[in-house]
This record gives C-alpha cells, structure tokens and sequence, in this order.
C-alpha cells in the first residue's frame, strides 16, 4: 500500500483542505448532472422547489419514466451525502417514481437549475467543537392528504452533518 497524498475527491465528492478545516462539495458530480440532462446552459433559481406546485395533479400527460428515475436518483445521491437543502424537494420528487408526469421532470429540472445556481456550496467542518440541533414544522401543507410536515437538522463542527424529516401527522393528537 502507499501513500497517495491528501485526498481531493472520494465517492464523487470534492474534497478542500486548508488551515480553517475541511470543506466537502459536489461541483464535478453536479457539473456531469447538469451535462447529462443538457442543462449547462439553464438559468439557476434560488429555491430547491416550486413552491405551491400540486404534484398530486392527473392533468399533465407522462413523461419518460426510465430518464425522470434517472434523476431523481442522482438528486437523491446528491441529498444523502452533501447537499441536504435539497432532501424535502428530492423527497417529494420521489414519492412519482412510478408514474411520472411533465410537471414532476419540469420540477426535478428546477432542483437542478438550483445545484446549478449553488454548487459551490458544501459543507465546511472547522476546528470547533460545538453541536447545534435545530427543528422547525408546518401546519398541514401537504395538498394531497393535508398533513403536516416536522424537520430537525443538526450542525457539528460547523456543517450540517444530518436533516431529518419526521413522520407527517394529520393532527394535533396523533402520536
């Protein structure tokens, strides 16, 4: 075995080291994405959804499973190892995998004309110690079943180390 010096990429993930800690980010993965489903060009946009769009809508005629899967599974290796912000879209995204329309490619593509618009961003782990946990729900925004959503996310050394969305509840009682 030898030594092939400080790593700058593992598993697709780009990997800066400097004096103030490491920072991991997903610039090739999300410059190869981006080239795959011809969108170099595309204009970013500054949310990961499209905020109010009725996914549960029939209306919209299908599109082409294999390449909507396709993305939706690049997104999802997107959300599961740096880029979090985008898991409640990615998420939602999923839930059509089966049955996917027009409507859910075009919103797929805005999650990645938002990479696009981000892709430096990263997480930067530094020196300190601390860990901060955060949580935050709604009030029923689920069109489909109205049901409310909960997410607790916590930061370590600076970065997002895990976001969670919780079970949806469709009442203040349920347990």
């Amino acid at each position: 075995m030898k030594n092939l010096g400080v790593a700058k990429k593992f598993l697709g993930i780009n990997i800066e080291q400097g004096t103030d800690g490491v920072k991991i980010c997903l610039n090739d993965y999300i410059e190869k994405v981006l080239k795959d489903f011809n969108m170099i060009d595309a204009n970013p946009v500054a949310t990961p959804s499209l905020l109010g769009q009725d996914l549960h809508k029939e209306d919209t005629e299908e599109c082409d499973a294999t390449r909507y899967r396709s993305l939706v599974g690049k997104l999802l290796f997107a959300a599961t190892t740096v880029r979090t912000d985008i898991s409640y879209a990615v998420g939602m995204l999923s839930r059509h995998l089966a049955k996917p329309t027009e409507l859910h490619m075009k919103c797929a593509k805005h999650v990645l004309r938002y990479l696009k618009g981000t892709q430096d961003t990263g997480h930067h782990y530094t020196g300190d110690g601390s860990l901060d946990i955060y949580c935050d729900s709604d009030w029923g925004s689920d069109k489909s079943d109205r049901k409310s959503h909960r997410i607790h996310c916590q930061v370590w050394r600076g970065a997002n180390l895990m976001e969670k969305q919780e079970t949806a509840h469709s009442s203040t009682t349920d347990y």
